[in-house]
This record gives C-alpha cells, structure tokens and sequence, in this order.
C-alpha cells in the first residue's frame, strides 16, 4: 500500500503561503509560532499597563497523552514557574505538590505553540492578573524574586480565582512546593 510522505515540520511554523490552487494554506492555531491574541472579557485579564502583575497558567503537551499546567506568576521581568499534574482551579486535586521550574521570559505570558527542541507545544489554559496576598519573608516588593519558603497569591483571571498558597516542601528538596487554595 502507498502512503504520502508526511508533512514536513517546516510547513507549520512558517507564514501563510499561497497553494497551486491559489488558496492561501493558513497552518492551524495549535502550530503558530506567533503569540496568541485573548480577550477575557471585559477586564482585560493580563494585559499590560493594568499596573499588576500578570499570571498565565500553561497547559504543556509532550504528546497527546502526556501533558502538564505550567502555573507562571510575572515578578519583575521574569515569570516565577511552577510545573503541576493539575490545574489551580482544579479542587479536587489540590493541595498538591508541585515542581519550581527555572524562571521563563515574560513572553510566554502571551505564547502559545510549539516549544523549541522537539519538548512538544503549549496552549494557555488561562491568564489574568494577581496580587501578593501577603508578602511573603524576603520578598519586599514584586520585583524583588528571591523567594524563601512561602508564598500567597491572590488570582483574578478567567477560569482561576482566588487566594492559593504556595510553600516550600523541606523534605522534598529545594524545588518542590506544595500548592493549596485557602478560603477568601
């Protein structure tokens, strides 16, 4: 049995091209390399000059089968990340623990699409702003990450609201977290 070659990776990370049929081939929205536009109503959840700083929860696919939320949390002119198996609104699941990640570019408080070195692709699960509920030891204004043991949020964004609870597990090693909503 023949079988086409497959599509060549190329074809969806590039710009719209023209077909010989003289359609235009626009590749789907899951493989765009340029950041997604979201309007979440009509408090402008994440957008910039709101004067807070912004959060992004990421749902990142290795595969189809395997895939993780991305929790990114904007402090100074990086993103504070953490890595769970389920989203913040999610109650059911928390608390949970959850992995700290490196600090990420504030450009993937908007991006959505494929992840560089074959790592699978993202999609945004939700985004909005935060404020620190309480600032936490250490951490004496936002733009200040050094982060000690504890930390609480407060979340405004279209599917994730409220007040949650991030604080460090000590028998866990330094970069996991146990993530847990409180009550408002």
């Amino acid at each position: 049995m023949y079988f086409a070659r497959p599509v060549r990776a190329a074809l969806f990370f590039s710009a719209p091209r023209a077909l010989p049929t003289g359609g235009v081939f626009r590749a789907p929205a899951l493989f765009r390399t340029r950041p997604a536009r979201y309007h979440y109503g009509q408090r402008g959840h994440g957008r910039k000059g709101t004067g807070m700083p912004r959060f992004v929860v990421q749902k990142h696919f290795r595969d189809r089968d395997d895939f993780h939320y991305d929790l990114m949390l904007e402090c100074g002119e990086v993103l504070l990340t953490w890595q769970s198996g389920a989203p913040p609104d999610a109650d059911k699941e928390l608390p949970c623990l959850v992995r700290q990640l490196p600090d990420h570019r504030t450009e993937y408080l908007a991006y959505q699409g494929p992840i560089s070195r074959g790592r699978g692709w993202c999609e945004i699960y939700d985004r909005g702003t935060f404020e620190w509920a309480a600032p936490p030891d250490g951490l004496a204004e936002p733009a200040d990450c050094d982060l000690q043991d504890f930390l609480l949020v407060r979340l405004d964004g279209g599917r994730v609201r409220g007040t949650y609870r991030l604080k460090r597990e000590p028998m866990s090693g330094d970069d996991y977290w146990r993530l847990a909503r409180t009550d408002d």
